[in-house]
């Protein structure tokens, strides 16, 4: 190194002499760590949640590198299905809520009830072998450490899907996936819960019996209107809420407690074409419309600084679409 003003031949650098003291036990002043971590491993902390502006697992997860979200619910990591994916509450195996899916949904999981999000690439001795893409194990908090109340609600809106989408004229999703109109099963089934009468048989036209199963299967086609009707779509809108706190009972004794709740809804469409053996091609459109919530409690016994008792409930989650 010589100062910038200096010529291209030599330059000598003025003598510095540094003195320190000798120590035996020394190993030497250079030490090089050739250990190489065999882990591959990323996170969200609480701290990330509350910078991220996240409101669920989901949505945080989204925010680690090589991963993303499918329908704000599935994971995806570095581009493996999320069948390929593996997810553990607190270190436990724990199964889905969808039939078709093994994924686990991780929009049901608010952050103000968790304490970090751990995601593994690579096999561990203490991580279960059946995952492909990645290992996500969600950590809970039962015992905050300043008061939690929080309400987060979100809008989007989708500008693919038309301003107006078919649905069923008699079967309405409430705010909580429930049906406004409902048929009432008795007019149609026995006490055995089978269609009375069953299907009609050619010379049974006549007599009381082949007279209930007419009504019966009558009532059955009227209960529904076949003819879809036009309805105003609607934003995909998401809230959740949460409370919380850590109470002193007595010196060393605390109690804890977190509860949760959320729900949201969208609207879907496709558009597909459908190419019949005869060259002909006709459009197929698909229209829903979802409802979800879910409610969440945890409470928590600490006693002392080494004893703790807690549960943790997913009291109800509810998925509907029409």
């Amino acid at each position: 190194m010589k100062p910038n003003d200096a010529s291209d031949g030599e330059f000598v650098l003025a003598e510095e002499v540094v003195v320190g003291e000798y120590n035996e036990n020394a190993q030497g002043d250079f030490n090089l760590d050739l250990s190489v971590s065999p882990t591959i491993q990323s996170g969200l902390t609480e701290a990330d949640f509350a910078k991220q502006n996240v409101s669920d697992a989901g949505e945080a997860l989204e925010k680690v590198p090589g991963a993303n979200v499918v329908d704000g619910a599935f994971a995806v990591v570095r581009g493996l299905a999320d069948r390929y994916v593996n997810t553990t509450f607190n270190g436990g195996a724990i199964s889905s809520a969808v039939p078709s899916r093994k994924a686990v949904r991780l929009d049901l999981f608010p952050t103000s009830t968790l304490s970090a999000i751990v995601v593994d690439k690579l096999y561990q001795p203490y991580l279960t072998g059946d995952f492909g893409g990645a290992s996500i194990d969600i950590q809970s908090r039962v015992f905050p450490e300043s008061p939690v109340l929080s309400f987060k609600y979100k809008e989007e809106y989708n500008p693919d899907i038309p301003d107006q989408i078919l649905m069923p004229a008699d079967a309405e999703l409430d705010y909580f996936g429930g049906l406004d109109q409902t048929l009432n099963p008795n007019t149609v089934t026995n006490s055995e819960g089978f269609l009375i009468g069953g299907p009609l048989k050619p010379n049974a036209v006549n007599g009381p019996e082949a007279e209930r199963a007419r009504n019966a299967w009558t009532t059955l086609f009227n209960s529904r209107d076949l003819v879809p009707v036009p309805v105003d779509k609607e934003p995909k809108r998401k809230f959740n809420a949460s409370v919380g706190d850590t109470i002193e009972l007595a010196p060393g004794i605390d109690l804890g407690f977190l509860v949760a709740g959320g729900a949201g809804g969208e609207d879907a469409y496709n558009e597909s074409p459908i190419l019949r053996q005869n060259g002909n091609t006709w459009y197929q459109e698909e229209y829903s419309r979802e409802r979800n919530w879910n409610l969440y409690a945890a409470a928590g016994l600490r006693l002392g600084e080494f004893h703790e008792i807690s549960g943790i409930c997913l009291l109800y989650t509810s998925d509907a679409a029409d």
